[in-house]
């Protein structure tokens, strides 16, 4: 089934009459374009290690980017804490410093084994190395309670073995990260790591794949389909480190969710579709052997072109009411979806997005043109990790691509 290319007219349906040229579209796609951006490429990368790295190695998120720090339970007073914790926790500032932490985490360490990849330079791996590390300090502190429980690290590694919340978004791209970096660790790292990848698969089999969020809701595949982000590949993965096919055979439990995916039927939102963009291609990449996934990572980069502006920002929700630097997620997705369906120009539209963000202090969950608004809490005054790790994931993945 192939995914075609398909512009939107003028009269708002998709079709091919009178389409307008979109900005991205213009763009030459080039490693001498991409290495005219090595001095932004430094800059983002000395911004993360300057303010957004922890004394043990984990990328915080939400941070303020007026003061280029976490906030502080006295900043968070005055904003609705929802959804990131209720207003009755302790320490707010310790929930959203590590909210979307082990996700920033991990893009940042995956970025880096790619520049390692590229251009040979071994404080690239150093680098993934000390994310790695704090990645599995965080799983030795969910052993507190069961081995193959990787927290959302609340209050830092420290205190996260009191943490009882973790999600889909957080693990895979941690799983990435452990996987790619895992090529170039010494024997007994490799087998430390094996060992706890198995461990997480473990714990979401035994469950029957459920957990609960925030202590008030129960997460199923069915009800939150982009958990299947983190399960097929984790799956996969314990499968071809163990041999065991029950792990294989578990699949067939998201069959459906699959199925859905591939036709189309999806939430729109660019954080969402980098989960199973990467999910999708690291099953594939581990043996899954699956016509559907590669249809779906199509359809999800298809879907969210069309909420990319030609300043360089993008529509948040489907309401295109809120414009964020998130849109910098399909930029990590680009040479994803490029691999599999190069006629779509996916990484045109990757390039584009690094060219027109280069300010790692306007990386914000949104960006608003007047004055800041409380959306869910200080949105629009926080730096959006994810942004910053995917521009790195984008220009390494773009970069890595061009290597013969």
């Amino acid at each position: 089934m192939p995914i075609k290319s398909v512009k939107k007219s003028n009269c708002g349906k998709s079709c091919k009459c009178n389409a307008p040229q979109l900005a991205w579209e213009d763009v030459e796609f080039s490693e001498k374009a991409l290495k005219r951006l090595e001095p932004q490429e430094r800059e983002i990368r000395n911004f993360i290690e300057k303010h957004m790295v922890d004394e043990c190695g984990l990328v915080y998120s939400f941070m303020n980017a007026k003061t280029l720090k976490p906030w502080t339970d006295t900043e968070l007073k005055s904003y609705n804490l929802m959804p990131v914790c209720h207003p009755n926790i302790t320490s707010p500032a310790e929930y959203y410093a590590y909210e979307n932490s082990l996700m920033g985490t991990g893009e940042y360490a995956s970025s880096q084994v790619d520049r390692f990849e590229v251009t040979g330079d071994g404080e690239a791996l150093g680098t993934a190395a000390h994310q790695v590390g704090a990645i599995m300090q965080v799983f030795y502190q969910g052993e507190l309670f069961e081995k193959g429980f990787l927290p959302k690290p609340f209050g830092g590694i420290r205190k996260c073995a009191y943490s009882h919340e973790l999600s889909p978004d957080q693990q895979v791209k941690c799983l990435a990260a452990l996987r790619s970096y895992q090529r170039y660790a010494p024997a007994s790292q490799k087998r430390i790591i094996d060992d706890y990848i198995v461990a997480m698969a473990d714990y979401h089999q035994a469950r029957g794949f459920i957990h609960p969020r925030r202590e008030s809701f129960v997460v199923t595949p069915e009800n939150r389909p982009h958990a299947i982000s983190i399960l097929l590949p984790v799956l996969m993965c314990a499968y071809n480190i163990t041999g065991d096919v029950k792990y294989r055979k578990a699949l067939k439990r998201f069959d459906k969710i699959i199925d859905d995916y591939a036709d189309g039927k999806f939430q729109i939102h660019f954080n969402l579709a980098a989960l199973m963009v990467e999910g999708f291609h690291f099953a594939i990449g581990e043996g899954l052997d699956d016509e559907r996934l590669k249809i779906a990572i199509g359809k999800l980069w298809e879907a969210h072109t069309d909420m990319v502006l030609d300043n360089g920002l993008g529509y948040v929700d489907e309401e295109r009411t809120k414009k964020s630097s998130e849109v910098l997620r399909m930029a990590g997705m680009a040479p994803i979806a490029d691999h599999y369906f190069p006629k779509l120009n996916a990484r045109k539209l990757g390039l584009f997005l690094l060219q027109k963000n280069t300010d790692p202090k306007r990386f914000l969950y949104i960006n608003e043109d007047g004055e800041p608004r409380n959306y869910h809490g200080p949105l629009s005054e926080s730096i959006c990790e994810l942004a910053v790790g995917s521009w790195l994931m984008g220009y390494w993945r773009m970069r890595k691509s061009l290597v013969p």
